[in-house]
């Protein structure tokens, strides 16, 4: 799980930023990510009354699920590959 959340964030509270960090220390897969600047709608970028269509935090989730795809497939391929060499996963 990815949570994302910028430290100049002005609606949620700083008590309430350190909920995500405690949460991923018990969660091996858990992703917590605070950058210092981005605000609360989504990290836009650009001009106040033009941002741009795609923001930092839309590229930062592709990238994370991307990579998600891809750690998925690397598993099913060795996993596939033992079984089709005689090789019971995990033994």
């Amino acid at each position: 799980m990815l949570m994302l959340n910028a430290a100049d964030d002005l609606i949620i509270p700083p008590h309430h930023v350190t909920t995500p960090g405690e949460y991923v220390q018990n969660a091996p897969k858990g992703i917590y990510a605070l950058t210092k600047h981005g605000g609360h709608l989504g990290f836009f970028e650009g001009g106040i009354l033009k941002p741009n269509t795609v923001s930092w935090m839309d590229r930062a989730v592709t990238q994370y699920l991307d990579g998600v795809i891809e750690v998925t497939q690397q598993q099913k391929d060795i996993v596939q590959n033992g079984v089709q060499n005689g090789i019971i996963a995990g033994k």
